[in-house]
């Protein structure tokens, strides 16, 4: 069985390498392919270019725009399987005519985020798709739009090896030697808003309600912002400059993080607002929770899943958040204690030692129905 997975290469989001080492490790033969760059993930784990005496730039661009519909052709000839991480419409264009079996995996952001139009494109994709990989809370939302295609549904997600990592940090990590460390304020609540700097996140909506807390309760946080990919540079100074001019003590992080630090800022966390748009169970919040943080979401996001798991968080609207963050400071031990007992409940979740047999079993599934 050989799968390969087309997807933007570098790949933006880990668990799609994490995936394919998972994968290889059990003797499946898979590969990555990004039909919009002309690159590939080869068996070595290197990033390859896939055109034509190695064209770049301009010329790459020229190539893609004219002979995309063949290089997709003949870069697919060898797979069983192909798996659309994230659904981009444009692959309508290319995918369903190469008479191959194909996954359209969700990742949240190509469901909830994507206009008329390009939903009119995906629907090509869904309807001649053999599986579609999703999550339980993604459903009501995708049958709104496309209709019930329950006999293509495969309910999974990635893994995460940093849920692992961080699971094992606690307890081991002193948050005094941290903030240290980080050069922080110690003695503070830290309170972690969003988990990227893109304006979804709602970062500006959340300052305005925390301008009303009083002087004592904006002295007892610190607030971190990691806007480490996503957003431009004017909206990450507007974030910045309100909070400074709420009176409001923080530390932002721009820069692309490794795993380690990662798992610090999470351990560092006492309090996280989740207040985004819309998610699809995203690994940083399954981070939080499985770090013991207070988490604090939006009324509106699809936690239904979370809360017939057993895992404890608050819910708010943007009028009440005030409020509930001042009676988390006033209960912060008794709310801790809570959390705590979130980690055992997401790593069983989320762990990539459960995910991976559900991986290969779909895999296998649709590999012998092919045959």
């Amino acid at each position: 069985m050989r799968i390969i997975i087309l997807t933007a290469v570098p790949f933006w989001h880990p668990g799609t390498s994490e995936l394919i080492d998972r994968l290889r490790s059990r003797g499946i033969e898979v590969t990555a392919l990004d039909i919009f760059h002309g690159k590939g993930y080869d068996g070595k784990g290197e990033i390859v270019n896939l055109l034509p005496f190695g064209l770049k730039g301009i010329l790459a661009k020229v190539y893609l725009k004219l002979f995309r519909k063949s290089f997709t052709k003949k870069h697919t000839q060898s797979a069983d399987i192909l798996d659309l991480h994230f659904v981009e419409p444009a692959y309508s264009k290319y995918i369903p005519g190469l008479g191959k079996r194909f996954i359209c995996t969700l990742f949240g952001s190509d469901l909830f985020r994507t206009n008329n139009a390009a939903k009119e494109q995906q629907r090509i994709l869904f309807d001649t798709c053999d599986g579609i990989l999703l999550s339980k809370n993604m459903v009501p939302y995708f049958e709104e739009h496309f209709g019930d295609k329950s006999d293509k549904y495969q309910f999974n997600q990635y893994g995460s090896t940093r849920i692992d990592s961080v699971y094992q940090a606690v307890g081991s990590m002193d948050k005094t030697t941290l903030q240290k460390k980080w050069d922080l304020i110690e003695g503070r609540t830290y309170v972690t808003i969003g988990y990227n700097g893109k304006p979804e996140q709602q970062h500006l909506e959340v300052l305005e309600q925390l301008k009303s807390l009083t002087e004592e309760e904006k002295s007892q946080l610190f607030l971190l912002f990691p806007m480490t990919y996503g957003g431009d540079e004017a909206y990450y100074e507007s974030v910045t400059n309100t909070a400074h001019s709420f009176g409001l003590h923080y530390a932002a992080y721009f820069e692309r993080m490794s795993d380690e630090q990662i798992t610090e800022l999470r351990i560092l966390s006492d309090i996280s607002i989740n207040t985004q748009t819309t998610d699809a169970l995203a690994s940083s919040v399954k981070e939080a929770m499985v770090s013991g943080d207070i988490l604090i979401v939006g009324e509106w996001l699809p936690y239904d899943i979370y809360k017939e798991m057993g895992v404890f968080y608050q819910t708010t609207d943007f009028v009440s958040l005030a409020n509930i963050l001042r009676n988390t400071l006033s209960n912060v031990d008794k709310l801790r204690e809570q959390s705590v007992q979130n980690a055992d409940i997401i790593r069983k979740f989320a762990s990539w030692d459960v995910l991976i047999d559900r991986w290969i079993e779909d895999y296998q599934q649709l590999y012998n129905e092919g045959k």
